[in-house]
């Protein structure tokens, strides 16, 4: 072991210690070749194996309790490392790459281009049907991502077409081709599809073959056009639907499809004889767009709730950042009131998503527990002990006691060696087992365990309707009692033509700043802002109000952007300008 000392601490030495004989802060200052020795020194000593490292217990992820348990009671020696194991690289969209989308000017597809370019795609193959003679809604977004530098090469191909596909596939092998040098494909998005509903006894092999090929016929040609170039492909993702998971009525040949998009992607193997992940999104219905457009009202009733779209692209980017494959689902529904409408196999199949889901009054964590069963079951004199008891083992297990009957119920927890990390580790604890949340501030001062019961029996009480009290009925009391009447004062006036503002670029400030603005046409408020001048402060002013939708236009020649700092005399302001903020300003917002 090598320390640094001081001259004062040299008396203090250590026989078990080696010393270098600096003083490290004059070293440092007069003389940094020193401290370049001594670093060279340390080195030499850690190759020569006179030094060794700190000693490392590994623990793995679903052992990390044990791990904080042992940190809290200051019983380890060098660090603890909490192992999540080999995990995927995450997936991610690059600016050197192109990426394909089928079914790119379709509704969803529009958004998907949006979601690529932000997250900072530069070269997009968009294949579609309607490429030749794009919707006008579709030509203004190219139009908008090619002002963002978005490159955007239109591909008219019917995917899935008739026989051996090579009508497809040669077009895209072209395409594929033909991108530059610097843009090669990294990713393929496969949201092309058609819907053909129907009852089974009117289908036919044409209307299922219509369904089918988009889908499933136009993902084997995507992978073939892949394979032929040889592109150095990073992820495929094919847009199957909630229909290949739980079906659909009137949707069989809607849902073959997606089952074979899904089988192709649960089997992996890679795409097109590449490295490729290959995932397969079984997406719920979107909010006002896709297939489902004007559903919302039938699905709602059914309890599959519309995915917001941007909820919807927010879980494509947590897919792409998982780095696996295979099929996942996702998905809003209401899963009791779904499972009530199903028929008996699709209901099996939900039986254990809704076993875990609450299910009304003191449901949550806890609900159903046999402990929360006993307690709440005995008699009010007995449960006080009950809990008491119950708290002892769950505290004996947090601190590593053996014997838990040796905790004395009215002994200050902190005393016996409680410490934050065993108190949240406590809490956790008795809300899983009873579903009662203590607050941290339960925990505060100086607590003990027939404290805490009592705390956690007022919540079970409460939530399980055991204390016998009317329950607090809000909209009673907020009614006033008849006759009051808010008392008469003078009007208010205004603080003169400026204010001085503080805080202005925060939360609270926006607000502030806007309700003086509405309630005062003529007021012209100073708002001190951290600013290299007062144009960037009047911007950053601005960019906060837009943030919160408070913004409005005309209020740029009303704001007066103060550059200055709170903590510094007079604000940073010369004598002069300090002097004269003083004397206009009529009240001050802090």
């Amino acid at each position: 072991k090598i320390e640094i000392w001081s001259r004062q601490q040299a008396a203090e030495r250590r026989p078990d210690a080696r010393y270098l004989p600096f003083d490290l802060l004059e070293v440092a200052a007069a003389q940094p070749a020193l401290i370049r020795h001594l670093l060279e020194q340390v080195l030499v000593d850690l190759q020569q194996g006179c030094l060794a490292p700190l000693p490392l217990q590994v623990f793995a992820e679903q052992h990390c309790v044990e791990a904080f348990r042992l940190m809290a009671q200051a019983r380890h020696v060098g660090k603890l490392v909490i192992s999540r194991g080999e995990q995927p690289a995450a997936l991610r969209v690059r600016p050197d790459g192109t990426y394909l989308v089928s079914g790119a000017l379709g509704a969803l597809g529009q958004q998907l281009l949006a979601w690529l370019a932000q997250r900072g795609a530069r070269s997009l193959l968009l294949v579609c049907r309607s490429a030749a003679q794009p919707p006008a809604e579709a030509q203004a977004l190219l139009d908008r991502l090619a002002e963002q530098g978005v490159a955007c090469r239109l591909l008219p191909v019917a995917l899935g077409a008739a026989g051996d596909g090579v009508d497809a596939v040669a077009p895209l092998v072209a395409a594929l081709g033909a991108l530059p040098a610097g843009y090669p494909l990294r990713g393929v998005l496969h949201a092309a599809g058609v819907l053909d509903d129907g009852l089974i006894g009117g289908q036919t092999p044409d209307r299922l073959q219509a369904v089918l090929a988009p889908k499933a016929s136009g993902w084997w040609q995507l992978e073939r056009a892949v394979a032929a170039v040889g592109a150095p492909l990073d992820f495929a993702i094919a847009f199957s639907s909630m229909a290949a998971l739980l079906g659909s009525p009137g949707q069989s040949s809607y849902g073959a499809a997606n089952g074979a998009l899904d089988g192709a992607c649960g089997a992996g193997g890679g795409f097109g004889g590449t490295g490729a992940i290959t995932l397969a999104l079984q997406w719920g219905p979107w909010a006002g767009a896709g297939m489902a457009a004007g559903q919302g009202r039938r699905l709602a009733a059914r309890g599959v709730r519309p995915l917001p779209p941007p909820a919807a692209l927010e879980a494509l980017g947590v897919a792409l950042r998982r780095g696996r494959g295979g099929v996942l689902a996702v998905v809003d529904n209401d899963w009791p009131l779904l499972a009530r409408q199903a028929p008996p196999r699709q209901a099996a199949a939900m039986r254990s998503l809704v076993e875990a889901l609450p299910s009304g009054p003191g449901s949550g964590p806890g609900a159903g527990q046999p402990e929360r069963q006993r307690i709440c079951g005995l008699p009010a004199p007995e449960r006080q002990a009950a809990l008491v008891a119950l708290l002892q083992h769950r505290l004996a297990a947090v601190m590593g006691l053996a014997d838990a009957s040796a905790i004395d119920p009215g002994d200050s927890l902190f005393q016996i060696g409680l410490d934050s990390l065993m108190a949240v580790e406590l809490a956790a604890s008795i809300h899983s087992d009873l579903g009662v949340k203590l607050e941290l501030d339960s925990l505060a001062g100086d607590p003990s365990l027939d404290t805490l019961a009592a705390l956690v029996l007022r919540g079970l009480e409460r939530a399980d309707g055991l204390s016998g009290e009317a329950p607090l009925d809000l909209a009673q009391e907020a009614q006033l009692p008849p006759g009051w009447s808010l008392p008469s004062g003078p009007a208010a006036s205004p603080p003169g033509e400026a204010i001085l503002l503080t805080g202005g670029s925060g939360f609270l400030g926006a607000y502030l700043l806007a309700g003086q603005l509405h309630r005062w046409p003529a007021l012209r408020p100073v708002v001190l802002v951290r600013a290299a001048d007062g144009e960037q402060g009047a911007a950053r002013l601005r960019h906060n109000l837009e943030r919160y939708g408070l913004w409005q236009p005309a209020w740029g020649e009303r704001i007066e952007a103060l550059p200055g700092d709170l903590a510094l005399p007079r604000f940073g302001l010369e004598p002069k300008a300090f002097a004269d903020l003083a004397g206009r300003i009529g009240g001050i917002l802090h």
